[in-house]
Protein backbone atom coordinates (compact mmCIF):
# COMPACT_ATOMS: atom_id res chain seq x y z
CA UNK A 1 0.00 0.00 0.00
CA UNK A 2 2.91 2.35 0.70
CA UNK A 3 4.10 1.99 -2.90
CA UNK A 4 0.68 3.12 -4.09
CA UNK A 5 0.88 6.32 -2.07
CA UNK A 6 4.19 7.36 -3.69
CA UNK A 7 2.37 8.40 -6.86
CA UNK A 8 0.63 11.79 -6.39
CA UNK A 9 -2.04 10.95 -8.97
CA UNK A 10 -2.96 7.77 -7.15
CA UNK A 11 -3.12 9.71 -3.86
CA UNK A 12 -5.57 12.12 -5.48
CA UNK A 13 -7.69 9.24 -6.76
CA UNK A 14 -7.81 7.68 -3.28
CA UNK A 15 -8.79 11.06 -1.81
CA UNK A 16 -11.57 11.36 -4.41
CA UNK A 17 -12.85 7.88 -3.52
CA UNK A 18 -12.98 8.89 0.16
CA UNK A 19 -14.86 12.08 -0.70
CA UNK A 20 -17.30 10.15 -2.88
CA UNK A 21 -17.97 7.76 0.03
CA UNK A 22 -18.78 10.73 2.28
CA UNK A 23 -21.03 12.14 -0.45
CA UNK A 24 -22.82 8.80 -0.65
CA UNK A 25 -23.65 8.93 3.03
CA UNK A 26 -24.98 12.46 2.72
CA UNK A 27 -27.13 11.57 -0.30
CA UNK A 28 -28.58 8.55 1.52
CA UNK A 29 -29.56 10.75 4.46
CA UNK A 30 -31.17 13.27 2.09
CA UNK A 31 -33.02 10.51 0.25
CA UNK A 32 -34.42 9.14 3.50
CA UNK A 33 -35.55 12.58 4.65
CA UNK A 34 -36.95 13.92 1.38
CA UNK A 35 -38.51 10.94 -0.41
CA UNK A 36 -39.08 8.04 1.99
CA UNK A 37 -41.88 6.53 -0.14
CA UNK A 38 -39.55 6.20 -3.15
CA UNK A 39 -36.48 5.18 -1.16
CA UNK A 40 -35.52 2.07 -3.21
CA UNK A 41 -35.32 4.02 -6.47
CA UNK A 42 -33.41 6.86 -4.80
CA UNK A 43 -30.92 4.45 -3.26
CA UNK A 44 -30.51 2.70 -6.60
CA UNK A 45 -29.79 6.11 -8.19
CA UNK A 46 -27.12 6.77 -5.57
CA UNK A 47 -25.67 3.30 -6.21
CA UNK A 48 -25.70 3.96 -9.96
CA UNK A 49 -23.80 7.21 -9.58
CA UNK A 50 -21.31 5.83 -7.10
CA UNK A 51 -20.75 2.68 -9.11
CA UNK A 52 -20.14 4.60 -12.32
CA UNK A 53 -17.70 7.00 -10.65
CA UNK A 54 -15.94 3.99 -9.10
CA UNK A 55 -15.66 2.42 -12.57
CA UNK A 56 -14.23 5.67 -13.98
CA UNK A 57 -11.66 6.01 -11.20
CA UNK A 58 -10.76 2.32 -11.48
CA UNK A 59 -10.28 2.78 -15.25
CA UNK A 60 -7.98 5.75 -14.65
CA UNK A 61 -6.05 3.73 -12.06
CA UNK A 62 -5.67 0.76 -14.43
CA UNK A 63 -4.80 3.02 -17.38
CA UNK A 64 -1.91 4.55 -15.46
CA UNK A 65 -0.21 1.16 -15.43
CA UNK A 66 -0.31 0.75 -19.24
CA UNK A 67 1.15 2.52 -22.23
CA UNK A 68 -1.11 5.06 -23.96
CA UNK A 69 -2.69 2.90 -26.74
CA UNK A 70 -3.51 0.05 -24.35
CA UNK A 71 -4.85 2.50 -21.76
CA UNK A 72 -7.15 4.06 -24.37
CA UNK A 73 -8.42 0.62 -25.41
CA UNK A 74 -9.03 -0.27 -21.77
CA UNK A 75 -11.06 2.91 -21.19
CA UNK A 76 -13.05 2.25 -24.36
CA UNK A 77 -13.98 -1.25 -23.15
CA UNK A 78 -14.84 0.18 -19.76
CA UNK A 79 -17.33 2.55 -21.41
CA UNK A 80 -19.41 -0.48 -22.46
CA UNK A 81 -19.28 -1.87 -18.92
CA UNK A 82 -20.56 1.48 -17.60
CA UNK A 83 -23.44 1.51 -20.10
CA UNK A 84 -24.40 -2.08 -19.23
CA UNK A 85 -24.25 -1.25 -15.51
CA UNK A 86 -26.72 1.64 -15.88
CA UNK A 87 -28.92 -0.36 -18.25
CA UNK A 88 -29.08 -3.22 -15.76
CA UNK A 89 -30.08 -0.91 -12.93
CA UNK A 90 -32.71 0.69 -15.18
CA UNK A 91 -34.23 -2.72 -15.89
CA UNK A 92 -34.30 -3.50 -12.15
CA UNK A 93 -36.02 -0.19 -11.48
CA UNK A 94 -38.68 -0.67 -14.14
CA UNK A 95 -39.37 -4.33 -13.25
CA UNK A 96 -39.97 -3.37 -9.60
CA UNK A 97 -42.28 -0.49 -10.62
CA UNK A 98 -40.03 2.12 -9.02
CA UNK A 99 -39.61 5.62 -10.36
CA UNK A 100 -36.79 5.52 -12.96
CA UNK A 101 -36.49 9.31 -12.84
CA UNK A 102 -34.98 9.00 -9.36
CA UNK A 103 -32.45 6.51 -10.69
CA UNK A 104 -31.27 8.92 -13.36
CA UNK A 105 -31.49 11.93 -11.01
CA UNK A 106 -29.17 10.21 -8.54
CA UNK A 107 -26.85 9.20 -11.35
CA UNK A 108 -26.70 12.72 -12.80
CA UNK A 109 -26.42 14.41 -9.41
CA UNK A 110 -23.45 12.25 -8.51
CA UNK A 111 -21.74 13.11 -11.79
CA UNK A 112 -22.36 16.84 -11.40
CA UNK A 113 -20.70 16.78 -7.98
CA UNK A 114 -17.86 14.64 -9.32
CA UNK A 115 -17.16 17.09 -12.15
CA UNK A 116 -17.29 20.02 -9.73
CA UNK A 117 -14.79 18.16 -7.59
CA UNK A 118 -12.53 17.65 -10.64
CA UNK A 119 -12.72 21.37 -11.44
CA UNK A 120 -11.77 22.20 -7.87
CA UNK A 121 -8.99 19.56 -7.65
CA UNK A 122 -7.82 18.49 -11.13
CA UNK A 123 -6.04 15.14 -11.29
CA UNK A 124 -3.06 16.61 -13.15
CA UNK A 125 -2.36 19.13 -10.35
CA UNK A 126 -2.90 22.20 -12.54
CA UNK A 127 -5.63 24.74 -11.90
Amino acid sequence: MAALLNNPLQRKILRMVRQEAIGTGLLVVLAVLIIPQQLPAALLGILAGWGDIALVLWGIWQGMQKEAPRAAAHMHRLMFVRILFLLGLTVVTIRNHWNPVLLFAGFLLYHVFFFLQLVQQPLDGKK
